[in-house]
């Protein structure tokens, strides 16, 4: 899990949790964190120890952005099997970054009662009330307040100040949602300037048995509880929400996304799960706007779901989804799948062509945003533009005389006709005209 960067060396670090290590006693649990940097290696900069035999400290662990303003990133580390003033109540704890960084914790939140398993799911949830400080997002899916195990879940504002009591608390809707089993800072989705959250209820049963919801709650200088968006699964038994991520910016329209996981969605295969993003917006809805489907029965597609950064360097954000149990290398060895984003994908042509000089070619991608269509004959080098303003549809296809430049190093570039809009694509490799 990305951390951030902790030790303030211009460079994010990676925190690990091994919620079964022994280090404070039997399943006291551990968690690693690993600094990053142009000599990043395997060997763990900070250990951070369960203070008690089975605690599964480090059963959730995240970046937390900077909680106390001090200018270095902090960790959130989840022991949701904590015995306190109650029995598996749950606690998690915050680690602030540092140089040099440390073990100590600085802040320690504990649950509210008995078998809460506080700290289950815990997240950096972003500026949510835009004070200037990064805020602290916890679940706690066992938590009966509202209804027997319906769930809830908190957000920790932070400050110079941080207090322990928390400033927003979120509740499941009903008796066995667990609403809280996932949590994540959710990006800005709505563009108000304000962090959002995302938090999951996998087993809720508004559309059918387990069939899960999650939903988005909107930051504010005055943020509430009153869920903003809220996705829910199609079928019985999906489990939509067992996993949600913010996803970035992914379509690159300057708004934030989110993923969710729909882990025993069967509309592949039985079991096979899904995935589900959905774009962020001033008038973001519940409809999903990409579906992603596993490939066999019972594996598990979208057990994790996550934003992956900019994998390919193209300015958009990308996502990487599990599928814990898919039988690719072994049987239910696993297998994670990357998805990389752009405006567009260029269809035609890829490269290995060849355009005979003075022929009529098609050029052919997808994406909705008319787009400006450019020849290169001398390898990316250089463009020269050859169609404006083209396109528009799903699927685009314009056709292109052939210019007398005979090449082996030609390339077609795909770019938005508006100046405001970022994103391109180009060839994959060279073609040839002659």
């Amino acid at each position: 899990m990305g951390a951030g960067d902790v030790n303030g060396d211009g460079y994010d670090d990676v925190i690990v949790g091994v919620p079964r290590r022994d280090l404070g006693g039997i399943d006291a649990g551990a968690a690693y964190i690993y600094f990053g940097g142009p000599a990043a290696d395997e060997t763990v900069d900070v250990t951070l120890v369960g203070e008690a035999a089975g605690d599964r400290f480090g059963a959730a662990v995240s970046g937390a952005g900077d909680v106390n303003g001090d200018g270095y990133d902090d960790v959130i580390v989840g022991a949701q099997t904590t015995v306190g003033a109650f029995v598996n109540a749950g606690v998690a704890h915050v680690y602030y970054g540092g140089s040099p960084a440390d073990a100590v914790e600085d802040l320690t939140f504990s649950g509210e009662g008995s078998y809460n398993y506080f700290g289950s799911a815990v997240s950096g949830a972003g500026d949510v009330n835009g004070d200037g400080y990064d805020d602290l997002l916890v679940g706690a899916s066992y938590n009966s307040s509202a209804a027997s195990f319906a769930g809830r879940a908190y957000v920790f504002y932070g400050g110079p100040a941080e207090d322990l009591v928390a400033d927003l608390i979120f509740d499941g809707e009903g008796i066995n949602n667990y609403f809280g089993n996932a949590v994540s800072g959710a990006g800005d989705v709505n563009g108000d300037g304000f962090a959002d959250v995302i938090i999951g209820a996998y087993k809720n049963s508004v559309a059918g048995s387990y069939a899960g919801r999650a939903y988005v709650f909107y930051g504010g200088a005055s943020a509430d509880a009153i869920a903003d968006l809220v996705f829910t699964g199609e079928d019985t038994g999906d489990n939509l929400g067992n996993a949600v991520s913010g996803g970035g910016d992914v379509n690159g329209d300057g708004y934030d996304d989110v993923i969710v996981g729909v882990q025993r969605s069967s509309v592949g295969a039985s079991g096979a799960g899904a995935a589900y993003l959905y774009f962020g917006g001033p008038s973001a809805d519940a409809v999903p706007d990409y579906m992603w489907r596993g490939e066999g029965a019972s594996e598990n597609f979208g057990k994790s779901v996550s934003v992956a950064g900019n994998v390919d360097g193209d300015r958009f954000a990308d996502l990487i989804v599990g599928a814990d149990r898919n039988d690719a290398g072994a049987y239910n060895g696993g297998r994670a799948f990357l998805f990389a984003f752009s405006r567009y994908r260029l269809t035609s042509p890829l490269g290995g062509e060849t355009w005979p000089v003075g022929s009529l070619q098609p050029i052919a991608w997808a994406g909705d945003d008319p787009a400006d269509l450019s020849l290169s004959v001398d390898g990316g080098m250089t463009f020269d533009r050859v169609r404006s303003g083209v396109g528009g549809e799903d699927e685009n296809s314009v056709e292109l005389r052939v210019p007398h430049t005979p090449t082996r190093f030609a390339m077609i570039k795909v770019t938005p006709s508006d100046p405001a809009l970022a994103g391109e694509v180009h060839s994959d490799s060279f073609f040839t005209i002659q």
